[in-house]
């Protein structure tokens, strides 16, 4: 996070996937199944890789050093890290 670019939620991600903006998208399993498949099917469509974050939305949030929940997060900038490394084999 301190290198790189991200975004948070559900709507700015989906514009970002939609416009091509966003390297990874990264959520949460309290995601509701509906939700992720609606984003499975938006990054399949966008040749975007997607990753579900096996903790919770406060744990996401705390790795993201952020004082919130994160359910949905998408990539902008990858920085130094090596989150792009993250992507599901679907």
């Amino acid at each position: 996070m301190d290198t790189g670019k991200a975004i948070f939620g559900k709507r700015e991600c989906e514009k970002s996937i939609l416009s091509g903006g966003v390297q990874l998208i990264v959520f949460t399993s309290s995601v509701s199944k509906s939700e992720k498949e609606r984003l499975a099917h938006y990054c399949k469509t966008a040749g975007i890789p997607k990753f579900e974050f096996k903790g919770s939305s406060q744990e996401l949030g705390a790795v993201c050093g952020k004082v919130f929940v994160v359910s949905v997060m998408g990539i902008i900038d990858a920085g130094k890290s090596k989150v792009l490394e993250l992507e599901e084999k679907s």
